[in-house]
């Protein structure tokens, strides 16, 4: 959705660490990341609209929807190293500031807060910040059960 200037490298194994996705193992609680992402465009949005099964492009005007936006920081993160596979949310709270325009650069900063192990599953807190310019967009308290 987002162009960045990460690299993806493809390497023919099973194992997290050789697919170069993050590991549960290589995170550290206090970790900060951060991405610099040059906006989302217009067809995007429409298309992410269609997708959710709207047919009206300008159901948002100039703003990107929050949910989509939200979506970004999932699927293309702050992190160094892709999610895993099969990462779920446990739980997530998102709370909406100020819309993003679209096509508007903005930067998603990440910080894990916790990392912890359950019975079953094992989880990580993030706390997720969108910002353009000095303005905050977005805040996301994602918890994520880890399966990498």
């Amino acid at each position: 959705m987002v162009e960045d200037s990460r690299r993806s490298n493809q390497v023919s194994s099973d194992r997290p660490e050789a697919l170069g996705v993050l590991t549960f193992d290589e995170i550290v609680v206090g970790s900060e990341f951060e991405l610099d992402a040059q906006g989302i465009q217009p067809d995007q949005v429409t298309r992410y609209l269609r997708a959710c099964g709207h047919d009206e492009a300008d159901l948002y005007g100039d703003a990107v929807p929050p949910l989509m936006l939200a979506m970004v920081c999932y699927l293309k993160g702050a992190l160094p190293k892709p999610w895993p596979a099969g990462g779920l949310h446990a739980r997530e709270r998102i709370v909406i500031h100020e819309a993003l325009k679209v096509g508007q650069p903005f930067t998603v900063r990440a910080h894990v807060k916790e990392k912890r192990t359950g019975r079953r599953h094992r989880f990580v807190v993030f706390d997720i910040e969108v910002r353009y310019q000095d303005v905050t967009s977005l805040q996301i308290e994602r918890t994520m059960t880890w399966t990498a």
